[in-house]
C-alpha cells in the first residue's frame, strides 16, 4: 500500500474491481449555509485512542476530481475521482497517469488536494433574547436499505477534499491561536467569498459538548485505503481506456485550455508557453505542472454546487 503524506502506514491494500465506483459520501458547502461537524482519525489502524491532528489525519494527494466517465444508466453524467500514480507519495514522474495523458497531456492536470473525515451534526437550539443559540449536537443520520431489503440507520460520515491554502490553513491558525483538541471540538463551516470572488472558508468553534465517537467507530471511513482504491490504476484503465479519443473529461479544464490556445494564436505565441507562468518549466515534461492551488482549481466549484444539488 502507497504511504500517502502522513501519519503511519495503513493496513493491506484493497482488490477493487476494474470499475469500481467509490461510495464514500464527500462533503460539499454551500455558499452562505453553515454546516456542523466534528473531525474523525484517518484510521484506526496502530491507534490507542481517537485523537485528531492535523499532522496524522490529513492527507494531501494529487487528484484528478469530477472526471466525465461516461453516462449512468439513468442518462446523468457519471462523475468519478481518481488519484494520480504520479503523486509522490506512489510513483512520482514515472507514475501511469492516462487522465494527464489524455489529449495531448495539457489538459487534464490533476490538483493538490488535502482530504479527511468528518462527521455531519444536527443541531439542537434554543432562542435567548431574541436569538437563536446552540445548545447541544448529535449525528447526523442517514438511512439506506441494503441487498437483502434490511433497512440502516447510520452517522452521516465522509471525507472532506479541499485545498490546504483557503480550506485547513484556517483551521490550523484558529487552532493554533486557540489551543482546542480538534476531535473533541464541535465546528461550524461556512463558505463565502472575498471581494475578488474567492472562495473563502472560515472555522467557528462551538462552545457545545462534542459527540462521543466510540459509539460510532463501525461506521468510520479508513482514508488511506480509500485513497488507494482512488490511486488504483487497474480502476483508472477500466474507466478511461475505453473512452473515445475526443471524449471531453472534465468540461471546464477543457475550456480553459481551449481558451489558452486561443489567446496563444492572438499573440502568435507557442500555445505550451501561454498562460501558465513558469514558461521554461512548462515545457520540460519531467516536471508536473502543478502547484499547490491546483491548475483551474477555482473552476470547479460551479460543477460541484450542480452536483451537491442534483438529487
Amino acid at each position: 500500500m502507497a504511504k500517502f503524506r502522513r501519519g503511519p502506514a495503513a493496513a493491506a491494500e484493497p482488490k477493487p474491481s476494474r470499475r469500481q465506483s467509490t461510495f464514500v459520501r464527500n462533503f460539499f458547502f454551500k455558499a452562505g449555509e453553515k454546516t456542523l461537524l466534528q473531525l474523525l482519525p484517518a484510521t484506526l489502524d496502530g491507534r490507542d485512542d481517537l485523537t485528531v491532528t492535523l499532522d496524522d489525519d490529513t492527507v494531501a494527494v494529487l487528484a484528478h476530481e469530477w472526471v466525465n466517465v461516461g453516462t449512468r444508466d439513468n442518462g446523468k453524467t457519471h462523475y468519478e475521482t481518481f488519484v494520480s500514480r504520479r503523486d509522490k507519495s506512489l510513483e512520482g514522474v514515472d507514475g501511469v497517469d492516462l487522465i494527464w495523458d489524455f489529449g495531448d497531456g495539457k489538459i487534464y492536470w490533476p490538483s493538490e488536494v488535502t482530504y479527511a473525515v468528518a462527521m455531519e451534526l444536527e443541531g439542537d437550539y434554543e432562542t435567548v433574547k431574541g436569538r437563536k443559540k446552540l445548545k447541544g449536537v448529535t449525528p447526523k443520520m442517514r438511512s439506506y436499505t441494503d441487498k437483502e431489503g434490511v433497512e440502516h440507520e447510520v452517522p452521516v460520515i465522509g471525507v472532506i477534499a479541499q485545498k490546504w491554502s483557503n480550506f485547513w490553513e484556517p483551521l490550523s491558525v484558529l487552532q493554533d491561536d486557540k489551543g482546542f483538541d480538534l476531535e473533541s471540538t464541535v465546528f461550524a463551516v461556512v463558505r463565502t467569498s472575498d471581494d475578488n470572488g474567492k472562495t473563502v472558508y472560515s472555522w467557528i468553534d462551538q462552545t457545545v459538548e462534542a459527540v462521543d465517537p466510540e459509539e460510532y467507530k463501525d461506521a468510520f471511513i479508513d482514508l488511506e485505503n480509500y485513497l488507494t482504491e482512488l490511486a488504483d490504476l487497474d480502476r483508472m484503465k477500466g474507466f478511461i481506456e475505453s473512452l473515445p479519443e475526443d471524449h471531453v473529461l472534465n468540461e471546464y479544464q477543457y475550456k480553459n485550455y481551449l481558451k489558452k490556445q486561443s489567446e496563444a494564436k492572438k499573440d502568435d505565441k507557442p500555445a505550451s508557453n501561454k498562460g501558465r507562468g513558469k514558461k521554461a518549466k512548462d515545457d520540460d515534461e519531467t516536471t508536473p505542472p502543478w502547484k499547490e492551488d491546483g491548475e483551474g482549481s477555482d473552476d470547479f466549484e460551479a460543477l460541484k454546487n450542480e452536483i451537491n444539488s442534483t438529487p
